[in-house]
């Protein structure tokens, strides 16, 4: 009798330690299921917010349009001061971690809370009957099964079109953030996992002689060797091999996981990795065959994207052609392009913002608009400048530097042509228009970003009232001459705009030999016909609506300038470097803006697209 004790409380412990292993990874996900579900409860309240919105978009007395500056505390305004009050909290407050990399305090949380539940979740509960603690037996395999069954969702979190996007409303590239964190916690958790069986001893089904055991190896050093190459120094060194190397190397740490699992009656953790890819490459596939149609047999005409490609702007590279009527897309989205003269291998993709607004989909309501007998002869022309520039061409400029965007400018010195297959549209910027005042802020090629919104707000105030009344575009470009990217666009922009929408342009030259040409801004009254042939100085002094500018902008005073005027909802966006978001952030977290808020002044949302990397 006393020698079958130990053989029982082996027995018990054995069953157990595997009801903790199987129960244990789907515990883990209920918390991610929960966490994804608020995420997207939020995102359809916010949606039915801007669908009440729209709706109420009418004309407003333009006397009417602005607030007075003298209004009293309104303890009404206290719900929306709370909501700003947490925004500036969780996603305006940051954490530098170097090389002008941050993350805001919402994704600290995130990933504090999701190391710390793995980590629990793995480690709980792991003293045997006996009364040992932290026992391999316990801990080694349920740390396997923990970081197999969160697999898919770093595939998910890395997919174009996944459906944690589709569901909350939250962008592709603002989830890659949590991809490269998930892929991270979990390969520190598969080390968890070969540690405690190497305390155990490889014999048996885990003999170092195995296949499966070997394939276990590969797959987690393929991981671990990815999530090495994967740092952002890394991947700024040579992108283009980087993703190259990415794909090999997601390639062997699926499949050797999957055989790996798969030998322990666990595979059904994995295997949804391999669906999720091949669904979003089967998405990809069918847009680029959708919209790149000519190639492939179907159809000739626009099917077939015959690129232009010119210099546009010193260090600086326009690229256009012809969009398909079916292809359209939001101010803001970026596209995904293969250029075969140009790419090194076959799937190589590059992500690009269109440069120019899709309001060709709109030609029927313009038409009406022109035509209404309500319309002054003024605002009819102005309509049909609009219409006139409607977007039957994509347009996208490139910051060319090394790699690929070198390889496309020498193409562009010589003015030449090639082809493209174009993936998207991607991506989800703000409806701007449903605000009531907007602030478009760019850094150089953010002007991609900006202008489209710049251009589709106008479009639509010829010929609908929106809720957005007013308008502040900045600008910062290193060179006088980096304004022939948007001039021309620019140019019918503000001449188009209709008085019910107030336009301000802010244009910043930061290089210090720039001259003014006199004096240190422009005239707001100065005719557009001034100066359009003259050099680039001479031009942007000529823009009407326009100010100029030497050395970089003070975006707090200027922020303040804005919202001291403004009320309702107002939405700011950013597209630039690391210290043009970070001072707008800064900016948009001071306690002066709650009160602000308590006075009667705008509730402001921040969009930030960052450079970089994803």
């Amino acid at each position: 009798m006393a020698d079958s004790a130990p053989i029982l409380a082996k027995v018990t412990d054995k069953t157990i330690r595997k009801a903790r292993a199987a129960d244990y990874p789907k515990q883990v996900w209920y918390f991610i299921a929960v966490f994804i579900f608020l995420v997207a409860v939020s995102n359809v309240v916010s949606r039915l917010f801007a669908v009440t919105r729209r709706r109420s978009e009418a004309p407003r007395d333009v006397e009417g349009a602005h607030r007075s500056v003298t209004s009293k505390i309104s303890y009404r305004r206290l719900p929306a001061a709370i909501v700003n009050a947490f925004r500036m909290v969780a996603f305006r407050t940051v954490i530098p971690l170097g090389g002008g990399f941050t993350i805001n305090l919402a994704e600290a949380f995130i990933t504090a809370t999701y190391i710390i539940i793995l980590f629990v979740w793995s480690l709980i509960n792991t003293t045997t009957l006996a009364g040992k603690k932290y026992d391999p037996t316990y801990y080694a395999n349920r740390a396997g099964n923990i970081a197999a069954v969160q697999t898919p969702l770093i595939v998910a979190l890395a997919m174009k079109n996944n459906p944690i996007s589709f569901i909350t409303g939250i962008s592709f590239d603002k989830l890659n953030y949590l991809h490269r964190m998930c892929s991270r916690t979990i390969c520190i958790l598969l080390w968890v996992h070969a540690g405690g069986r190497l305390t155990l001893g490889l014999s048996g089904d885990t003999s170092i002689k195995t296949a499966v055991l070997r394939w276990g190896i590969v797959a987690i050093v393929a991981l671990t060797l990815l999530c090495i190459v994967s740092i952002r120094p890394a991947r700024q060194l040579e992108y283009e091999y980087f993703l190259i190397g990415h794909f090999l190397l997601v390639f062997f740490f699926l499949l050797g996981g999957l055989i790996h699992a798969k030998h322990f009656d666990e595979g059904s953790y994995l295997w949804p990795s391999f669906l999720l890819w091949a669904l979003d490459r089967f998405i990809r596939f069918v847009r680029v065959v959708i919209f790149n149609h000519s190639y492939f047999g179907f159809k000739s005409g626009l099917g077939t994207f015959d690129a232009t490609v010119e210099p546009v702007a010193p260090g600086y590279v326009r690229l256009r052609f012809r969009r398909p009527k079916h292809l359209h897309w939001s101010p803001g989205q970026s596209a995904y392009l293969t250029m075969p003269g140009v790419s090194q291998h076959p799937f190589e993709a590059h992500p690009f913002t269109m440069a120019n607004a899709d309001i060709s989909h709109k030609t029927s309501d313009a038409t009406a608009a022109i035509s209404d007998t309500g319309l002054s002869e003024k605002d009819k022309a102005n309509a049909d400048m609009a219409l006139a520039a409607t977007g039957k061409d994509i347009v996208f400029l490139v910051n060319a530097k090394e790699g690929f965007t070198k390889r496309l400018r020498d193409i562009a010195s010589s003015s030449g042509t090639l082809k493209v297959f174009l993936d998207g549209p991607y991506g989800t910027p703000p409806s701007v228009h449903t605000f009531d005042s907007a602030v478009l802020i760019a850094g150089g090629s953010g002007i991609t970003f900006t202008m489209p919104i710049l251009e589709d707000l106008v479009h639509r105030a010829c010929h609908k009232p929106l809720a957005c009344r007013n308008v502040t575009f900045i600008w910062v470009i290193r060179h006088v001459e980096h304004i022939d990217m948007i001039y021309e666009d620019l140019k019918k922009v503000i001449a188009a705009a209709p008085e019910s929408l107030s336009v301000d342009i802010r244009i910043f030259i930061t290089n210090s030999t720039t001259d003014l040409v006199g004096s240190e801004e422009a005239s707001i009254d100065t005719q557009v016909e001034q100066g359009e042939k003259g050099d680039p100085m001479s031009r942007i002094m000529g823009l009407p609506r326009t100010k100029v500018e030497k050395g970089r902008p003070d975006v707090p005073q200027l922020l303040d300038e804005v919202s001291a005027t403004a009320r309702g909802r107002m939405t700011v966006n950013v597209c630039g470097p690391y210290g043009l978001a970070n001072s707008v952030r800064g900016a948009l977290c001071t306690p002066s803006g709650l009160s602000n808020i308590l006075h009667g002044g705008p509730s402001v949302e921040l969009y930030i697209e960052a450079f970089g990397f994803a």
